[in-house]
Parts: structure tokens; C-alpha cells; sequence
């Protein structure tokens, strides 16, 4: 059997940006869970997530990238730059790699920029909604831009299996290596509720469906 190893991490989380500030939020014992800071959640039972305070998109992205990835996106791709730093690995969007592809997961993917739109067609019309999302909503987005941006032509796949989808996309791209698909394999998951689609009730449909669920 092929064995298959990781060669590189690249978090993106509530404790830390990069394998050091995660590493040391860890070994601190540091909890990422806070009141809710991007809007009011008065109105719902739960008032406390774990938000990703510190990030900086420009920092990764160019202004024309940005206008083409969401959060969700953009934490995607960012998380696949840092773990490809890591591995040691060489990439170039100039030299695609056929042997390179992209497992990933996510439960929402886009749906929160979707709730944005929403609300930009219900108040303005059809002109008013950006044309850029139906690149943007759906899950595969996340694994299309990482593609993309580094230049792997691989397999390419995205699961919804909600919150196990980290672990499908990794196992996913286990098989893949070891099946032969795929020389490397880069993994992960991301969600983000994105809180200009949420910061105006009753249009935080999104959060509002966990918390009736009390899965939050």
C-alpha cells in the first residue's frame, strides 16, 4: 500500500493565522470562542462564535482577486498558500502540475455571500446583485480558485458532508494518492458567515438555522 503523509498545515482559525500562532494558541491553552462581534445576536439563543478577528484578505490578495473571491474563498485559498509554503513544496500558476490536485469541504460554502446578494435584488433588482456570484455560491468555488491561483490540474472535488467534511476531504484525498490519481493532494475545509449578510434581521438566515437547531 502507497503510504501518504502530510508535508505541510496552513490554519486559518479563531486561535491563530499560520502553523506558529495556531501552535502557540494551543500550547497556551488560548479559547477562540467570544461574544458574537459582527453584529447583534440578541435576538437568538446563541451569542457566542468563534470568529476569525484578525484577518487581513489584502495581505493575500490582490485588489482584482479580491473582487472575485468571498470569505469563504478567500480563506480557502490563503489556507492552501500557507500549507503549501509549509510543505516546501514549488508551485507556479506559469508551470500547472497534472499530478497536484485539490480535496476540500465545507457545509455552506458561498451560501452567506448569497445572503448578501439577497438582499441587494430585494432593494435594488436584478442590476443590483454583483455578476460575480454564481462563481461565488456554491461550494467548488473553494477548490476552483485554489486550482486556479497555483496552478494544479489535478483531481479536483468538493464534498458538503457538513461538519465532518474537513475529515471526507482529507480522507477523500488519501485515496486519491494512494489510488494513484494523484501525486499530492491538498486538503482542508472552510466555512465563514460572512457578516454583512447577517448583520440585519430577519436576513441571517444562515445563522439562524444552526442556532434553531441549537447546533451553536
Amino acid at each position: 500500500m502507497r503510504r501518504v503523509v502530510i508535508t505541510g498545515v496552513g490554519p486559518i482559525t479563531s486561535i491563530g493565522i499560520g502553523k506558529e500562532k495556531f501552535w502557540a494558541a494551543i500550547r497556551g491553552r488560548r479559547s477562540g470562542i467570544g461574544p458574537v462581534s459582527g453584529f447583534d445576536p440578541s435576538v437568538f439563543r446563541a451569542t457566542s462564535s468563534a470568529e476569525v478577528l484578525d484577518w487581513k484578505p489584502d495581505e493575500y490578495f490582490s485588489p482584482h482577486r479580491l473582487k472575485r473571491l468571498d470569505r469563504y474563498a478567500q480563506f480557502a485559498v490563503a489556507s492552501a498558500k500557507l500549507a503549501l509554503e509549509d510543505s516546501g513544496l514549488e508551485y507556479s500558476a506559469d508551470n500547472p502540475q497534472e499530478r497536484i490536485g485539490v480535496s476540500f469541504g465545507t457545509a455552506l460554502g458561498g451560501v452567506s455571500n448569497a445572503e448578501i446578494q439577497h438582499k441587494a435584488f430585494v432593494g435594488g433588482g436584478p442590476r443590483s446583485v454583483n455578476h460575480m456570484l454564481a462563481l461565488q455560491v456554491f461550494g467548488g468555488s473553494a477548490h476552483c480558485n485554489i486550482a486556479i491561483e497555483f496552478g494544479l490540474r489535478g483531481v479536483g472535488t468538493t464534498n458538503s458532508n457538513s461538519c465532518a467534511s474537513g475529515n471526507v476531504a482529507i480522507g477523500e484525498a488519501l485515496r486519491y494518492i494512494r489510488e494513484g490519481w494523484a501525486s499530492v493532494m491538498i486538503a482542508g475545509a472552510a466555512e465563514s458567515f460572512d457578516v454583512r449578510g447577517i448583520c440585519f434581521y430577519p436576513h441571517h438566515e444562515s445563522f439562524a438555522s444552526f442556532d434553531s437547531l441549537s447546533s451553536i
